[in-house]
């Protein structure tokens, strides 16, 4: 569903335990848990605030996840944690698991293994991309499991190759050319992840505001029309089924912006397959 019935003027702490428990969210305090019940009502006066709007929307927001936390908290946790300008020539900050494009291989092995990257903190899709290639491929998930923090690159990196990879293209900041690319496989692309109606995202097409700093990393795999027209990219997200459309996210295509919104036209990185 797009909205919650949970609104500001009627949101008791009873509606906050049960927000707490269907997310499994435990505090060390009181103390803590009050601050939180009260990131968790701005929240909901921001989510009534746009959903009211909705005429002058082609999205929705939400409940979610990450509703108790504040922007500032979030960014560093759920993106990557590295941000560059749209103007800047480096790769764009990768959550590694946006990075196999549907195969199920570990991503354990990228933050112990890919060593110019920084592990649990942040990484750049290219030299992760590097990495896969010069080993040959990567293990399965279920051999080199995640453990949500950074370790010794194990034997296991070596073992059971899947997910092979001769290297990489970047695609040229054009939405024809990565549409072309898109229609053959899933592609990496970099965007800017900050704002709250990213962040509370719950459905529709997403057209902003958004900034011009990519600070997270996403898949497209793949694009589309709404009945009213709309030009969309179908956006696979790290994040879990909790968060927009069951972990995807449309975002409006052929913006008119010449980064693409979100800054989504600069980083695009193709893996291309052994």
């Amino acid at each position: 569903a797009w909205t919650s019935a949970v609104t500001p003027a009627n949101s008791t702490l009873a509606d906050f335990e049960q927000w707490m428990a269907r997310h499994r969210r435990i505090y060390k305090d009181n103390l803590e848990k009050e601050k939180r019940y009260r990131i968790f009502l701005e929240t909901l006066r921001f989510i009534e605030d746009f959903n009211s709007k909705a005429a002058n929307q082609s999205y929705k927001v939400g409940l979610n996840q990450f509703s108790d936390l504040t922007t500032e908290e979030f960014v560093p946790r759920y993106t990557g944690f590295r941000a560059t300008s749209r103007s800047s020539n480096s790769s764009a900050a990768t959550t590694f698991n946006d990075c196999n494009c549907g195969i199920d291989s570990s991503d354990e092995q990228l933050i112990d293994c890919s060593k110019l990257n920084y592990g649990c903190k942040w990484g750049w899709m290219y030299l992760a991309y590097e990495y896969i290639a010069q080993n040959h491929g990567m293990t399965y998930e279920s051999n080199y499991p995640y453990s949500g923090v950074e370790g010794t690159c194990g034997e296991r990196a070596a073992s059971i190759a899947v997910a092979r990879l001769k290297g990489y293209e970047k695609i040229p900041m054009s939405e024809d050319l990565l549409l072309q690319a898109v229609a053959r496989q899933p592609v990496s692309v970099a965007i800017e992840g900050a704002s709250p109606g990213f962040k509370q995202y719950s459905g529709g097409v997403f057209n902003g505001p958004c900034g011009e700093t990519t600070n997270h990393a996403v898949a497209i795999v793949g694009y589309g029309k709404t009945p009213d027209g709309v030009d969309y990219w179908l956006l696979k997200n790290s994040w879990g089924e909790t968060w927009g459309e069951k972990g995807y996210m449309r975002m409006l295509r052929n913006s008119g912006v010449q980064g693409g919104l979100c800054g989504l036209l600069t980083q695009a990185t193709l893996p291309i397959s052994d």
